[in-house]
């Protein structure tokens, strides 16, 4: 259990307050006293509905495991490509998913490579953290992050069915959290625009592999959520 909920637990138990109707603790269906916080993660808001909860919560755990995976993939391919011998079937597949992602064959650079654990790293502790997670009624974004202060998510981030595609949501918003990302937007790629190309929207995983055709990896890593989360081998979007 976070440090914050804590506090509201104790409150309302010194006050006689009744907090079955309330969301902070709805990780454990609202008994914090008889059940413990499986993960230690984002903290559920007093905004979020139990229900709510419970979906963001499966996201959050989706997203950890998804980085943990991805975190040991990447460090085995790192090995072998500094060992300079031929990749393994396994490292192949990973080096594949980074550098369509990336482009610039950045899979098989140990140096994008070494960026990208280094940022997958920051963005799971943050995805381990304990910024509070608030329901955003009339947002129509997936979900916002408000630096160091909090994340709201709106009605449409609970519209998708299954906790993969919210799992690459909440990854998202872990880069603009750890990296300092700027808010996702239309990109102008270098010349695009003396070239009669349209700027690229840099908030799809589309637009990211587009980026990726344009930009080396040092500028996509610390900038582009999508490009990363893709790189990481989130599930796309429908």
């Amino acid at each position: 259990m976070s440090l914050r909920s804590l506090k509201v637990c104790a409150i309302a138990l010194l006050f006689g307050a009744n907090i079955a109707g309330s969301a902070h603790a709805g990780y454990v269906m609202n008994d914090p006293l008889n059940k413990t916080d499986p993960t230690g993660t984002y903290t559920c808001g007093s905004s979020l509905s139990e229900s709510q909860c419970q979906s963001f919560t499966a996201a959050q755990d989706k997203a950890i495991a998804t980085h943990e995976s991805a975190n040991k993939a990447i460090g085995s391919l790192l090995t072998e490509l500094k060992g300079g011998k031929e990749l393994s079937s396994s490292a192949a597949a990973t080096a594949n998913t980074i550098s369509t992602a990336l482009g610039h064959n950045a899979g098989e650079s140990s140096k994008a490579v070494s960026q990208l654990l280094a940022a997958s790293e920051k963005m799971l502790g943050t995805l381990k953290g304990d910024i509070p997670v608030e329901f955003a009624q009339n947002d129509t974004a997936y979900a916002r992050t408000f630096a160091g202060e909090k994340m709201t998510v709106g009605p449409s981030f609970f519209a998708f069915g299954n906790a993969s595609d919210r799992a690459r949501i909440v990854s998202h918003e872990s880069h603009h959290e750890s990296m300092g990302s700027p808010g996702d937007g239309w990109v102008y790629i270098g010349g695009a625009a003396n070239r009669g190309l349209p700027p690229v929207w840099s908030g799809s995983a589309a637009g990211a592999q587009q980026l990726g055709q344009y930009l080396g990896p040092q500028q996509l890593i610390p900038r582009f959520p999508e490009s990363v989360v893709s790189a990481l081998g989130f599930k796309r979007l429908p």
